[in-house]
């Protein structure tokens, strides 16, 4: 049979009778997929390109969006933190427990620092703290968030008032007044008697006090305290012995205020008419149930003072009361008192190497023993053996004292030195640096670390005004004249630095048309002020208006108690100025010249002529 030869079937011939198929790859079989001429590998490769291309697009949108609202979500976690640990501190300022609430607080504040929570929580600690300066910037900032609610007035106001901004005050109390037109709680009461007394207007301060006072207004023994306060700064007489009567109901309560009205009770003149009688300021002091070792050791002062012939009889009962148990704070205020008796030996055997070593306050009580013994390369040893950790201010400080008493000047100025540095930048250890620096006579050093505080917080007013009492009681009138009006640069409206700055000016002769003005304004404005009468009567008498200057202090009653040297020694001048020779004389004499200025002692001497 003739043809064309015939191949055996391969393993893709189809068997007779049937069609051959194209092969189709698995994956795209039935999705119109195409017949395959790629490898599993190739097909594989193009499926994952495929993936890719579809879904990228929509897997970066969807990562986009997810950032979107992540970033929100965060935010609102954040604030809803910085809530919550707010809303904390202020359970612990209702628990009084203020090193825990400012923790919690500042835990807010650092969480979110424009959640108005957090804002508010920490004015209101500063503020309670009496860092006044430091709360207005917080009351400040919740202001301008828009989130300041009406009960948050009565803070910004206090804190106002404390750091000076008498107009700032002004406007929160304002706004206290329109929501309460009849004066409103007690303390809105009693800001708006110290905003009245800051502001130069005594009738008005004098009638919200007295409205603390009534019983109507069921004010809290604080509120009646401070208004009592506040009356007694007006120098009004119907205020005073109002005020003087609040405070010794006080004294004679156990509640609340009681401890500082008794307080304020001990500070009078012990001759004072009105002052209770020292044995029942005794007792009172002695069995207060809240009295502490401090308020038992001012009542032993007192009787001390009553009866220094039962000297050793009464410090042996107060070693006795004191000095016999466990409690190391205790002890340490029983040796500080001792010391400031002079009893070093008394306070070295209460409180041995071995017993110092319970507290750095007994450790410093032993060093001021030695020191009051003499015993100064004692205290040079223990500090340099650094057997007692005590903070590096401290011991710097109590070094430089120890060698400036050894004789060892360039040392002592050394450590003096380290110690400011150490202070730098913070306020509080500068002005504790300023005050041993001062006690020690390392007057320099006070002083630097006085206007290093200052320069730090320049709006802190404990600070501006422990610098003006430290120049006040140095004899450069310019520099203590350069500090006042430093000051009146931060608080313009602030009545006692105009009328400083007034009186100054007078006594150094400056600026005298200028200075009679304010002290004339001054005077209208308070009446009952002397240190606003004194400066007038200086300013007119160095302008040639001697009649002027006396009539200043005619037709008026002052109290004994409100003379002050400065005061006396202005009103001598105006009676010689005035042809009153030997009233002018009697009235001299009656001065301490020790507690005069330089320019006080000039007039007083021409006085004397």
């Amino acid at each position: 049979m003739g043809g064309e030869p015939v191949s055996p079937p391969g393993p893709d011939a189809a068997a007779p009778g049937r069609r051959r198929a194209p092969v189709v790859h698995s994956s795209l079989a039935g999705r119109g997929g195409e017949a395959s001429d790629f490898s599993f590998e190739e097909l594989t490769a193009r499926r994952r390109r495929r993936f890719l291309l579809r879904w990228t697009p929509i897997m970066a949108g969807v990562l986009v969006l997810g950032w979107l609202a992540a970033k929100p979500a965060w935010r609102a976690g954040r604030a809803w933190q910085a809530r919550r640990a707010a809303r904390e501190a202020v359970a612990l300022m209702g628990q009084e427990k203020w090193p825990e609430a400012f923790r919690r607080g500042n835990d807010a504040y650092l969480l979110r620092a424009n959640e108005p929570e957090a804002v508010r929580v920490m004015a209101r600690l500063l503020t309670r703290a009496g860092r006044a300066a430091d709360a207005l910037k917080f009351w400040r900032q919740l202001h301008e968030l828009g989130a300041l609610q009406p009960e948050d007035r009565r803070d910004f106001a206090a804190a106002a008032l404390g750091a000076g901004e008498i107009e700032m005050a002004g406007e929160q109390l304002a706004l206290i007044r329109r929501e309460a037109p009849g004066g409103g709680a007690p303390l809105d009461l009693l800001l708006m008697a110290q905003h009245a007394a800051r502001a130069g207007d005594p009738e008005a301060a004098a009638g919200f006090a007295l409205k603390i006072l009534d019983p109507a207004a069921k004010a809290a023994p604080r509120e009646r305290f401070a208004a009592a306060q506040v009356l007694l700064s007006l120098s009004s007489p119907r205020g005073r012995a109002e005020a003087v009567r609040e405070l010794q109901a006080l004294a004679r309560s156990t509640g609340p205020a009681s401890l500082e009205a008794l307080l304020w009770e001990v500070r009078r003149p012990p001759g004072a008419i009105d002052r209770l009688p020292s044995a029942e300021l005794i007792a009172l002091l002695a069995n207060h149930p809240a009295a502490t070792p401090i308020h038992r050791l001012i009542a032993l002062d007192l009787e001390l003072r009553d009866a220094p012939a039962r000297r050793d009889e009464i410090i042996a009962r107060a070693i006795a009361l004191l000095g016999q148990g466990q409690d190391a704070e205790a002890l340490a205020r029983l040796a500080q008192w001792l010391n400031e008796k002079n009893e070093w030996e008394r306070t070295l055997q209460l409180v041995p190497a071995a017993r110092a070593s319970d507290s750095s306050e007994l450790y410093l009580a032993r060093f001021d023993a030695l020191g009051g013994l003499g015993r100064w390369a004692e205290v040079r040893r223990e500090l340099e053996s650094q057997r007692f950790p005590l903070d590096p201010l401290v011991q710097e400080m109590y070094l430089a004292r120890a060698l400036g008493q050894m004789g060892e000047t360039l040392g002592a100025d050394n450590r003096w030195a380290r110690a400011l540095k150490t202070a730098q930048g913070n306020a509080d250890k500068l002005l504790l640096l300023a005050r041993y620096a001062e006690r020690s006579g390392a007057t320099p050093t006070a002083e630097a670390a006085l206007r290093a505080a200052v320069e730090l917080a320049p709006e802190s007013r404990p600070a501006q005004e422990t610098l003006l009492r430290f120049l006040s009681e140095r004899p450069d009138t310019a520099r203590l004249h350069r500090q006042v009006r430093a000051m009146l640069a931060l608080w313009p409206n602030d009545a006692p630095l105009q009328n400083d700055d007034a009186y100054l000016s007078a006594l150094r002769g400056e600026a005298l048309d200028a200075a009679a003005a304010t002290a004339e304004q001054l005077m209208k404005d308070n009446p009952s002020s002397l240190p606003h009468r004194t400066t007038f009567a200086l300013a007119c008498q160095r302008l040639g208006r001697n009649a002027d200057a006396l009539g200043v202090f005619r037709g008026i009653t002052i109290p004994e108690q409100a003379w002050t040297p400065a005061a006396r020694a202005v009103h001598a001048a105006a009676l010689k100025a005035n042809g009153f020779t030997t009233e002018a004389r009697a009235e001299a004499e009656r001065v301490p010249r020790a507690r005069l200025r330089p320019e006080e002692r000039e007039l007083l001497d021409s006085v004397m002529r």
